[in-house]
């Protein structure tokens, strides 16, 4: 790391630190989330996050509602259902863990238009 630092910076080697000037900044770490940078990105997060739970609140409520009320299931099949959607709740949940070592040995953007292709398609 230090090589490619030194090749960045033009220089034969890098200037010893000096450990007795070192001062840390008293100030609220999160103060540089309110640099406009930060709080753009910030905000696109919050949004992405509020929009995929508004997408998925109703595929884990909608259905059961449906099985019950259109479908007419009650008693054990309807627990069935209630079971078999909250199970692929969790599988969503573990398959995103799941892919976290593959995500790095492949191109993200690549990685993450097949994922929504793969999560419509079993929508």
């Amino acid at each position: 790391m230090e090589d490619l630092s030194m090749k960045g910076a033009y220089v034969q080697s890098l200037p010893e630190p000096d450990m007795k000037s070192y001062v840390t900044v008293k100030q609220n770490p999160f103060r540089i989330l309110a640099k406009p940078k930060y709080l753009k990105r910030l905000l696109a997060l919050f949004f992405l996050i509020f929009f995929v739970y508004f997408m998925d609140y109703p595929f884990l409520v909608i259905p059961e509602t449906w099985a019950k009320d259109v479908l007419g299931y009650s008693g054990s099949l309807l627990s069935q259902v209630v079971f078999l959607f909250g199970m692929a709740g969790i599988g969503a949940f573990l398959g995103s863990i799941i892919l976290r070592p593959f995500i790095d040995r492949v191109d993200r953007r690549k990685m993450t238009i097949l994922s929504v292709v793969v999560y419509t398609i079993g929508k």
